[in-house]
């Protein structure tokens, strides 16, 4: 989950019943369409379960990987969805999570979704996990079948958007700004504008090998 920046919209009143959305600037209805902005190959289409927060218009050059600090429960990332659907959300988004069941989307590709100190130009990808235990975790039956659905959802991210299957090193991204695949603690250590480290012990070795099979 990112930090949220101070310079975010102020959420509008909640009432019962209201199923619109407030942005800074407009309000939502209906599940943003993908801009009118053509791909040259479809990205993922979940079921879209839409937060409240999210920014403007962005052209996606990166996705970037965070832990829920979850459980990897079935059911778990609609949870979280309707969390950030709802009127308790905190001030964050992301594009996509994923639990051991399913994906699903919050945030339009081409919107800003709040998922880390830099949030421009990239796509919050959530993996469901506690962020604890050892890193063996990664590797039972729950988490294999997230790493495995993930991979296929941004593998084609990085079609539609033509974003390089590759994690970037830190200086990379300092000289070249949001690129490839990479972690919120990436973006911490390139950006600021955050603390957190997630997604801890990540086997990213694995994770890019199963995107590029794709």
């Amino acid at each position: 989950m990112g930090l949220i920046q101070a310079s975010l919209p102020t959420r509008q009143p909640w009432t019962p019943g209201w199923t619109g959305i407030w942005y800074a600037d407009e309000i939502s209805l209906t599940r943003p369409p993908q801009d009118a902005i053509v791909p040259k190959f479809m990205p993922p289409s979940p079921e879209f379960i839409q937060a409240c927060y999210q920014g403007g218009a962005q052209k996606p050059k990166a996705v970037v990987l965070h832990g829920t600090v979850s459980s990897d429960d079935k059911g778990t990332a609609r949870n979280i969805a309707r969390w950030w659907q709802g009127p308790t959300s905190p001030m964050s988004s992301a594009h996509y999570v994923r639990d051991a069941l399913e994906v699903i989307q919050c945030v339009g590709d081409h919107r800003v979704a709040y998922h880390c100190g830099y949030n421009q130009d990239s796509i919050g990808y959530e993996f469901c996990d506690e962020q604890k235990g050892p890193a063996s975790r990664w590797q039972d039956k729950d988490s294999l079948a997230i790493l495995r659905g993930a991979a296929k959802d941004v593998a084609l991210l990085c079609l539609a958007y033509d974003i390089e299957p590759k994690r970037p090193t830190i200086a990379e991204l300092k000289a070249k700004g949001p690129h490839g695949i990479y972690s919120h603690n990436d973006s911490r250590l390139a950006f600021g504008g955050t603390t957190h480290t997630d997604p801890r012990d990540f086997p990213w070795a694995q994770f890019v090998r199963l995107v590029r099979r794709e």
